[in-house]
Protein backbone atom coordinates (compact mmCIF):
# COMPACT_ATOMS: atom_id res chain seq x y z
CA UNK A 1 0.00 0.00 0.00
CA UNK A 2 2.78 2.28 0.86
CA UNK A 3 4.62 1.61 -2.77
CA UNK A 4 1.33 2.29 -4.47
CA UNK A 5 0.38 5.65 -2.32
CA UNK A 6 3.86 6.88 -3.22
CA UNK A 7 4.13 5.80 -6.99
CA UNK A 8 0.22 8.43 -7.00
CA UNK A 9 2.15 11.36 -5.58
CA UNK A 10 2.61 13.57 -8.54
CA UNK A 11 6.37 14.79 -8.02
CA UNK A 12 6.81 15.59 -11.37
CA UNK A 13 4.11 17.44 -11.94
CA UNK A 14 5.24 19.31 -8.22
CA UNK A 15 8.48 19.96 -9.61
CA UNK A 16 7.43 21.08 -13.15
CA UNK A 17 4.79 23.47 -11.35
CA UNK A 18 7.97 24.79 -8.71
CA UNK A 19 10.50 25.30 -11.32
CA UNK A 20 7.81 27.40 -13.97
CA UNK A 21 7.79 29.31 -10.41
CA UNK A 22 10.69 29.82 -9.52
CA UNK A 23 11.31 30.59 -13.00
CA UNK A 24 9.21 33.34 -13.82
CA UNK A 25 8.30 34.47 -10.34
CA UNK A 26 4.88 34.09 -11.59
CA UNK A 27 2.36 31.46 -10.35
CA UNK A 28 -0.01 31.89 -13.99
CA UNK A 29 2.75 29.22 -15.64
CA UNK A 30 2.09 26.60 -13.16
CA UNK A 31 -1.77 27.22 -12.95
CA UNK A 32 -1.72 26.56 -16.74
CA UNK A 33 0.07 23.88 -16.62
CA UNK A 34 -2.21 22.02 -13.83
CA UNK A 35 -5.25 22.98 -15.47
CA UNK A 36 -4.14 21.29 -18.66
CA UNK A 37 -3.02 18.13 -16.08
CA UNK A 38 -6.88 17.52 -14.89
CA UNK A 39 -8.30 16.84 -18.91
CA UNK A 40 -5.23 14.34 -19.07
CA UNK A 41 -5.93 12.67 -15.56
CA UNK A 42 -8.68 10.26 -16.99
CA UNK A 43 -6.80 8.69 -19.83
CA UNK A 44 -3.73 8.00 -17.90
CA UNK A 45 -6.41 5.63 -16.02
CA UNK A 46 -6.64 3.42 -18.87
CA UNK A 47 -3.23 1.61 -17.99
CA UNK A 48 -4.80 0.68 -14.45
CA UNK A 49 -7.41 -0.85 -15.70
CA UNK A 50 -6.24 -2.56 -19.37
CA UNK A 51 -3.69 -3.99 -17.49
CA UNK A 52 -4.98 -6.09 -15.02
CA UNK A 53 -7.71 -7.22 -17.12
CA UNK A 54 -5.48 -8.44 -19.44
CA UNK A 55 -3.43 -10.22 -16.77
CA UNK A 56 -6.39 -11.85 -15.10
CA UNK A 57 -7.81 -13.19 -18.53
CA UNK A 58 -4.32 -14.81 -18.62
CA UNK A 59 -2.08 -12.79 -21.13
CA UNK A 60 1.67 -12.80 -20.85
CA UNK A 61 2.44 -9.77 -18.21
CA UNK A 62 4.63 -8.17 -21.39
CA UNK A 63 1.59 -8.38 -23.95
CA UNK A 64 -0.78 -7.07 -21.11
CA UNK A 65 1.91 -4.14 -20.63
CA UNK A 66 2.32 -3.52 -24.27
CA UNK A 67 -1.34 -3.13 -24.67
CA UNK A 68 -2.41 -1.20 -22.18
CA UNK A 69 0.00 1.40 -23.01
CA UNK A 70 -1.06 1.88 -26.73
CA UNK A 71 -4.47 1.63 -25.18
CA UNK A 72 -2.93 4.59 -22.99
CA UNK A 73 -1.31 6.59 -25.85
CA UNK A 74 -5.12 6.01 -27.98
CA UNK A 75 -7.03 7.40 -25.04
CA UNK A 76 -4.85 10.29 -24.95
CA UNK A 77 -4.67 11.14 -28.07
CA UNK A 78 -8.80 10.66 -28.14
CA UNK A 79 -8.99 13.31 -25.32
CA UNK A 80 -6.72 15.77 -26.91
CA UNK A 81 -8.92 15.78 -30.05
CA UNK A 82 -12.25 15.62 -28.25
CA UNK A 83 -11.65 18.78 -26.21
CA UNK A 84 -9.78 20.47 -29.18
CA UNK A 85 -13.39 20.29 -30.49
CA UNK A 86 -14.34 22.47 -27.93
CA UNK A 87 -11.55 24.70 -28.18
CA UNK A 88 -9.70 23.58 -25.17
CA UNK A 89 -5.95 23.65 -25.87
CA UNK A 90 -3.73 21.18 -24.33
Amino acid sequence: MAGALLAAIPLVSILAMTWMYVDTNSSTSAVEFSNRIIWLIAPSMTLFIVFPLLIKKGIGFYPSMGVAIVATVAAYYLVILIVGKFGIKL
